[in-house]
C-alpha cells in the first residue's frame, strides 16, 4: 500500500463522521472497516521498516472516536443482523435516490458528495454481506462519476442535457459537447 492508501482512510473516516448524525449504526460500522484496514495498514508499514509514529497515533485518535460512538449505539449493536439490515437499507436508499437523480440530470456537488459515500459505504460492504462483484462494481462506478460531477454542475441546463445523454448513451467522450457548446468551463 502507498501513502495514498493512508489517504484513503482518512477520507472513509471524514465520511463516517459526516454520517454520525444522520445513521450511527452506518457510521460505526464504516468507523470499524476503516480502523481494521488502517491497523493491517500499519502492520504492513511497520514489517518493511517504515516509520509509523504519527499515522499510529491518528489510528488511536480514530479509536477513541469509535469507542465514543460505540457507548452511543451499544444498545443497538445487540441485534447485529438488524445492523447489518439498517447498513444495507441507508445504502441502497442512498444509491436508488442518487441513480434516479445522476439519471435524470439533476447534478450537483451534493450529487458528487453522496457519490462519495456510496462508493465508501459499498466498498466497507464486508462487513454486512458478501461483497459480489456487482457491488464492487458499483463502488467503482461512483467513485469514478465523483470527479464529473464537480465539473458538470459549472455547465448550462442545456449543456448538462447533452452532457448526460452522451453519458447515458455510450459514456465516450467524443460524444460530449464541445467546450464552445457548453461555456465556460471544459472537462
Amino acid at each position: 500500500m502507498s501513502n495514498q492508501d493512508f489517504q484513503t482512510f482518512k477520507i472513509y473516516t471524514r465520511v463516517a463522521d459526516e454520517l454520525q448524525n444522520t445513521s450511527p449504526i452506518v457510521a460505526y460500522y464504516l468507523k470499524t472497516y476503516t480502523l481494521n484496514k488502517a491497523v493491517e495498514y500499519l502492520k504492513m508499514e511497520r514489517s518493511k521498516g517504515q516509520d509509523v509514529s504519527s499515522r499510529t497515533q491518528e489510528i488511536k485518535e480514530w479509536l477513541s472516536d469509535l469507542e465514543k460512538l460505540k457507548t452511543l449505539v451499544n444498545q443497538d449493536l445487540v441485534d447485529r443482523e438488524k445492523c447489518k439490515l439498517s447498513y444495507q437499507t441507508f445504502t441502497f436508499t442512498l444509491f436508488h435516490e442518487s441513480d434516479r437523480k445522476f439519471k435524470s440530470g439533476e447534478l450537483s456537488r451534493k450529487l458528487a458528495k453522496d457519490f462519495l459515500y456510496i462508493s465508501v459505504l459499498f466498498d466497507a460492504w464486508e462487513l454486512v454481506g458478501v461483497q459480489s462483484e456487482q457491488i464492487k462494481a458499483k463502488s467503482i462506478f461512483f467513485f469514478v462519476n465523483i470527479s464529473s460531477l464537480t465539473w458538470i454542475e459549472t455547465y448550462s441546463n442545456d449543456a448538462r442535457f447533452k452532457i448526460m445523454d452522451a453519458i447515458n448513451k455510450d459514456n465516450k467522450p467524443e460524444s460530449l459537447p464541445k467546450n464552445n457548446e457548453t461555456g465556460t468551463h471544459s472537462p
